[in-house]
């Protein structure tokens, strides 16, 4: 994947990773705050990412990807 991670672990339709530096000019769609270096975030199976906090509250209320609408197997 990209260097800007380090795999922390792997599920069926995401993968978590925590940050290892700033990603510069990118942000969470759910929040829209910005990447920031030891960040936990979540890039799902569609390559849509976000911070991981974020998004287990919106799969509490939908387990969609909030952009493209792909369900995900949590």
């Amino acid at each position: 994947m990209n260097s800007f991670f380090s795999c922390c672990n792997q599920n069926k339709n995401y993968k978590n990773y925590t940050l290892k530096c700033t990603i510069v000019d990118d942000e969470c769609n759910i929040c829209l705050g910005e990447y920031l270096s030891g960040q936990k975030i979540i890039v799902l199976s569609c390559g849509h990412k976000y911070h991981q906090n974020c998004l287990h509250k919106w799969f509490q209320r939908k387990k969609i990807c909030p952009i493209c609408k792909i369900d995900i197997q949590i």
